[in-house]
């Protein structure tokens, strides 16, 4: 059976190449890639987990924090519309305290605390009187049939069951060449008092603590397996990476002690794509913070991802709403409209474009304009030299001087711009194209007030990303 964008209902998102690799590797099956729509940007990996239909994402290289997550995020979701919750999985930096005893290679979960939904962002506020900083908002929490499995795993492992060293081995065992992901044996765990700042020592490189004062090492009971422990609880979110244990201790207090580790994705995605946020600890987020425990812990996240859906009923997701049920929204309602338009502009690629005069043909753009923003025009009717041009293979997508093609020309017409409009688009024009002020044709309707034209946009962009878009009567809604 062919399976289609409509029949992926997780969404999973990495930071890092390595945390992909680990999701990668446990893939119960993998499937074939989809044909990628033009505006999503992202890198798809779709495979079958448990039944579950995937798709995985990686942010861009190099690119990390709230609004990159957020922005592949919102493509996701574009192009996989069904999707009915995300599992955000990956590294993070541990809160150790005397209440929470969390090591390297433990594995903290996002769990609802208090008024806090399992993330809160520690960034997003304003400051107030006497240099304190008010936080406001509060993120959203998962859908409840992911916070019932969440329940059930975690009685598992208090009865002492837990698959992640089945589902580490398994994934070792078929990719070989993975050594790196392996429990790291030779490396110590190390937590230094938090007053104790990192020193280089010369010969050893500058993030080794050979020469760091091992007098200054908190001491701790040593446990009776390498198995991984899992945390349950809040989960600090912002766009600064937290390298210093004051930093990080000044943080957590003001959160409380439900804090248990810090990261730099999850806050970007929590409102607009609810999700669990899976992090296995890598570093305490102090000055000590290296590279040397950072594949295993991606490893144990996923291993904890994996062994989470398998709790999670098929049945039971596929009865969960879509993250953005946008096949319910009807562009002619006011503030449906309005959502629709928003999550339009939150799919196309940041930025302005670029000028590139190779691109641009503005005579043809000037003469299609001046046929087509007239109601009677001398060198005969506008549709039949639209014919003409589209016969003779004219490019309705080239640009003028101002980035601007033919349909953002036709939406400012004097009259008939419904019929012009659509009949651009019948012939191959594109809405999502901007100028180079960053404006689509849809968002010129927007500012005209134009309802008419822009419900029929917004209408025939849902049904060229596979929605019903339903029928558009003359008036355009």
């Amino acid at each position: 059976m062919t399976l289609t964008r409509n029949d992926y209902t997780i969404g999973w998102i990495n930071a890092l190449p390595l945390e992909m690799a680990c999701a990668k590797a446990m893939l119960d099956k993998t499937h074939p890639k989809l044909p990628q729509l033009p505006q999503d940007h992202n890198t798809y990996v779709l495979g079958e987990i448990f039944h579950h239909n995937v798709v995985i994402a990686c942010l861009p290289s190099g690119i990390s924090g709230t609004t990159s997550a957020a922005t592949v995020a919102t493509q996701m979701l574009s192009t996989f519309s069904r999707i009915r919750f995300g599992l955000m999985v990956g590294i993070g930096g541990g809160v150790p305290s005397p209440e929470n005893d969390v090591r390297l290679g433990d594995v903290v979960v996002s769990n609802p605390q208090g008024k806090f939904g399992g993330v809160v962002q520690y960034d997003y506020g304003k400051a107030v009187r006497d240099g304190m900083f008010l936080r406001m908002g509060v993120l959203n929490k998962p859908p409840n049939v992911v916070l019932t499995a969440v329940s059930e795993l975690q009685s598992n492992h208090l009865m002492g069951i837990s698959r992640i060293p089945e589902f580490l081995g398994g994934m070792l065992q078929r990719y070989p060449g993975m050594t790196q992901f392996a429990y790291p044996a030779s490396k110590e765990d190390l937590l230094f008092e938090s007053l104790y700042d990192h020193h280089v020592d010369a010969g050893a490189g500058a993030r080794s603590c050979r020469g760091c004062d091992r007098s200054r090492v908190v001491a701790r009971p040593q446990r009776d397996s390498t198995d991984p422990v899992v945390h349950y609880g809040l989960i600090a979110s912002g766009n600064q990476v937290v390298k210093s244990a004051a930093v990080r201790d000044r943080l957590s207090g003001q959160l409380g002690q439900d804090v248990l580790s810090f990261e730099m994705e999850a806050a970007g995605l929590m409102d607009g794509f609810p999700c669990l946020v899976v992090r296995g600890i890598s570093d305490y987020a102090d000055s000590h913070k290296n590279n040397d425990w950072q594949a295993y812990a991606a490893a144990v996240a996923t291993a904890y991802a994996k062994e989470f859906l398998s709790c999670v009923s098929v049945a039971q997701t596929e009865n969960i709403p879509d993250v953005l049920d946008i096949n319910s929204l009807d562009p002619s309602i006011d503030s449906e409209r309005d959502k629709i338009y928003h999550f339009f502009r939150k799919s196309l690629p940041q930025g302005i474009p670029e000028r590139d005069e190779s691109l641009e043909e503005p005579l043809k753009v000037t003469m299609l304009k001046e046929l087509m923003t007239w109601k009677y025009h001398a060198q005969g009717p506008w549709h039949l030299w639209l014919e003409r041009f589209v016969v003779d293979g004219y490019n309705l997508n080239v640009r003028d001087g101002w980035g601007r093609t033919p349909l953002h020309y036709v939406v400012e017409a004097k009259d008939n711009r419904l019929v012009k409009v659509r009949k651009l688009l019948e012939k191959g024009a594109d809405m999502t194209m901007m100028d180079y002020e960053g404006n689509t044709p849809v968002d010129l309707a927007q500012h005209l007030g134009d309802i008419a034209v822009q419900s029929f946009l917004l209408r025939a962009w849902l049904a060229g990303r596979g929605h019903p878009a339903g029928p558009v009567s003359a008036d355009g809604v």
